[in-house]
């Protein structure tokens, strides 16, 4: 059987209840790096999920040690009705 041990989002559009449902469901998980994923906000429930992670990078944590370059986030457009 595999289990999830390290997950990386970083800059995605993720949310409060996404995470929620990764951490219920990852069980194993002991490294997870949300940084740049601005949808998120760590509320007292999401904390405490979070407490069993080993290492934790949060949405507003430093990326000066991120290994790729960091350029404006692309976003999809809506385009105009006609």
């Amino acid at each position: 059987m595999f289990v999830l041990r390290s997950l990386q989002l970083f800059g995605s559009e993720l949310t409060n209840v996404g995470l929620a449902t990764i951490l219920d469901n990852c069980p194993h998980l002991e490294y997870l790096d949300i940084r740049h994923c601005f949808n998120i906000h760590m509320d007292i429930t999401l904390r405490a999920k979070c407490a069993r992670i080993k290492t934790m990078r949060l949405p507003h944590d430093s990326t000066d040690d991120y290994e790729f370059q960091i350029e404006n986030p692309v976003r999809t457009c809506a385009r105009k009705p006609r």
